[in-house]
């Protein structure tokens, strides 16, 4: 039987890096919205994903009368979800969505670090920008190419947040995407959880919880228990010594990256209206 309602009112589509999962955490303290159990469902990535059926997406949100939100940042990453945008047109083409925005160069540092304590034989930063490792990490940072295929489905339902706004001033930034959702109410002051996949947490992360999470059982499990209880096994499991701190970026592969990555910030500016002054470049 399918279920009544199994589309999201509003999703968090990117930028990996740039403070989804302390939105997520904080959205979940808000009365009236109710995100997904498992924060990156990834449901719209692809058809694939869909396959898993309404039913399954509907029990990712405990309460029905409330807007629910779909928090997954892969829905962004157009070069290798390019379904992303037309999956969740059709699921609600009224869908609001949201994009947080970081300098282009230290999301895409984040991304490399993020991935270093992920994934096996990641290739070092000096050769990094030569491989479709690094090519993937960079067009996560493209975010005008990346948003085109939304702002043509979506138009002004796409809503850009920036990530200093968000770290500086939560409450306030919360409340504008609260007023955004509809929902007229003063934002109290929100403390959320310490964020997951902060570069402490990864570091003292089991090999084998990543290889966990990845695999279909992971996926089964993410989906089914509720997110304290994946906090709080992540903490309990947490290694007592840190992995060593991935190799630091050298100046001229930073370099690189802001040649690579200007264009596309100052085109992202143009559209956008938004002068990210605090921008690398």
């Amino acid at each position: 039987m399918t279920s009544m309602k199994a589309k999201p009112d509003f999703a968090v589509i990117g930028a990996m890096r740039a403070g989804t999962t302390q939105l997520y955490e904080m959205l979940r303290m808000v009365p009236g919205i109710c995100v997904a159990e498992m924060k990156e469902t990834d449901y719209f990535c692809s058809s694939q994903s869909v396959a898993k059926g309404d039913d399954w997406y509907a029990r990712q949100f405990v309460e029905k009368d409330s807007l629910w939100g779909d928090i997954s940042p892969n829905y962004a990453k157009t070069d290798v979800n390019p379904e992303a945008p037309d999956l969740l047109h059709s699921a609600n083409p009224d869908m609001k969505l949201f994009f947080l925005a970081r300098d282009p160069v230290s999301r895409a540092v984040s991304h490399y670090k993020m991935s270093y304590y992920l994934e096996k034989d990641l290739p070092d930063p000096q050769q990094l920008l030569s491989t479709w490792a690094g090519q993937h990490i960079l067009h996560a940072s493209l975010y005008h190419t990346c948003l085109v295929p939304f702002w043509d489905r979506f138009g002004d339902e796409v809503t850009i947040v920036d990530f200093n706004a968000l770290v500086s001033k939560p409450e306030q930034t919360v409340g504008h995407i609260c007023r955004t959702l509809g929902l007229d109410q003063t934002v109290a002051p929100l403390e959320a959880e310490q964020a997951a996949n902060s570069f402490e947490e990864l570091s003292r992360r089991p090999d084998w919880w990543n290889e966990l999470r990845e695999s279909a059982v992971g996926e089964r499990l993410r989906g089914s228990l509720p997110r304290p209880l994946v906090n709080m096994a992540k903490k309990h499991l947490a290694l007592s010594t840190p992995k060593p701190p991935p190799p630091p970026f050298p100046e001229d592969v930073i370099e690189e990256m802001k040649e690579r990555l200007a264009p596309d910030a100052e085109r992202f500016r143009e559209t956008t209206g938004l002068p990210f002054d605090q921008w690398s470049i």
